[in-house]
């Protein structure tokens, strides 16, 4: 499978990262949890370099019910999804 090759790392030094710490501050100062994941680089023989940052409701002292929050965080960090038997019946595939 072909696949395009990029680096995009001073990109987001220079102008991503700032914002991504200006929006943490923002966040914890309200109690907003979050996840973000930047897909930065893409290597020639498919290596993907990726900068991701998080603010969980534990970091933030909170407790929400069914926070779909930790299972990205598990999937972006290379976990794999299997919904349950009902669910896979409803998901439309391309």
């Amino acid at each position: 499978m072909q696949h395009d090759v990029f680096d995009q790392t001073e990109t987001y030094k220079s102008k991503i990262a700032p914002l991504v710490k200006e929006i943490k501050g923002i966040c914890s100062a309200h109690k907003i949890p979050f996840f973000i994941s930047f897909t930065i680089a893409s290597g020639e023989e498919g290596e993907i370099a990726y900068k991701r940052d998080a603010l969980t409701p534990t970091a933030l002292k909170l407790e929400i019910s069914n926070c779909m929050m930790y299972p990205l965080i598990c999937i972006a960090a290379g976990s794999k999804a299997v919904p349950a038997s009902s669910e896979a019946s409803q998901i439309e595939y391309d």
